[in-house]
C-alpha cells in the first residue's frame, strides 16, 4: 500500500510517517505539508519519503489512500484532491465545519471518504461499549471529561464529541456535561461517568503512547482502500 500523508510535519502526522516508513506493506510515503522548508528535505525519515511537497497540488505521485492529519484549512484542497484523482482519504483532522463535510461528502461520490474522530482501536471498543452502557444507565447523570496536552485547539476534543454522540444514539434525549482540562503534555485521557445518588460507573481510556493513534490509523486505512466509495464515520471501521 502506497501512502500520502499531509500533515506530515505536524506532531501527529510525522509519528505516522515514521510508522509508515518503517511497517511491512507499505511501499512508499509521500507527503504535503505547507510548512515544509528546503533544509528539511535532508532530515532523517524525511529523505526516505517518496516525496515531500508544500501542498496537495504539488503530488505527482499515485497513491492508495491519503491520510490527513492537518487542519480543517486543507479540507477543501483535500476533497479537490479526491474528486481528481479517486484517491480515498482517511480524515483525522478533528475540528471540521459542516461545509467542510458536505465538501467530504461530494468527495465521496468518486472514492471512499472516511472522517474518523479518533483511530486508537481502544476508544472504538469504549465507544461500543458505551451505546448499550448508556442504555442500561439512562437516567443516571452522564458527565465526559477529556484532558489533553496544552495547546490542543479545539475543545471539547472530537473524541469527546463523539463519546457524546454514541451515548445519543442510545438515549437521544440525555444530557452530557462536557469538561475539558489542558495539562502538560497529556496525549488524551477521556472519562466518562455515570452517577445517581447511590453510585458512580466510570469508563476511562488513557493514551499511554501516540503510536496507538499511528498503527490504528494504518489498520482503518487498509480496510478503506477495499470499501466502494461513500462516506464513512468511526462506526464504520
Amino acid at each position: 500500500m502506497d501512502v500520502l500523508i499531509n500533515g506530515f510535519l505536524g506532531i501527529n502526522g510525522f509519528g505516522l510517517t515514521k510508522t509508515c516508513l518503517l511497517s511491512d506493506g507499505i511501499a512508499a510515503v509521500g507527503g504535503a505539508d505547507t510548512a515544509l522548508k528546503k533544509s528539511d528535505l535532508k532530515k532523517e525519515y524525511i529523505r526516505d519519503m517518496s516525496e515531500a511537497v508544500n501542498g496537495l497540488n504539488f503530488i505527482d505521485g499515485r497513491y492508495d489512500v491519503l491520510i490527513d492529519f492537518s487542519s480543517p484549512k486543507a479540507t477543501p484542497y483535500i476533497s479537490e484532491y479526491v474528486s481528481k484523482t479517486c484517491t480515498p482519504a482517511l480524515i483525522l483532522t478533528t475540528g471540521q465545519s459542516e461545509k467542510n463535510i458536505k465538501l467530504l461528502k461530494r468527495a465521496a461520490k468518486i472514492a471512499p471518504v472516511a472522517v474518523v474522530k479518533n483511530a486508537s482501536a481502544g476508544i472504538n471498543a469504549v465507544a461500543k461499549i458505551l451505546r448499550p452502557l448508556s442504555l442500561y444507565l439512562d437516567g443516571y447523570s452522564v458527565g465526559i471529561t477529556e484532558t489533553h496536552r496544552r495547546g490542543k485547539k479545539d475543545s471539547p476534543s472530537g473524541t469527546a464529541l463523539f463519546l457524546k454522540d454514541c451515548i445519543a444514539e442510545s438515549v437521544p434525549n440525555s444530557s452530557v456535561e462536557m469538561n475539558s482540562v489542558r495539562l502538560f503534555n497529556e496525549f488524551g485521557k477521556h472519562e466518562i461517568i455515570f452517577r445517581n445518588g447511590e453510585e458512580q460507573v466510570t469508563v476511562t481510556h488513557e493514551v499511554l503512547s501516540r503510536s496507538c493513534f499511528y498503527s490504528g490509523a494504518i489498520s482503518i486505512a487498509k480496510k478503506l482502500v477495499t470499501m466502494p466509495a461513500g462516506f464513512y464515520t468511526d462506526t464504520d471501521f
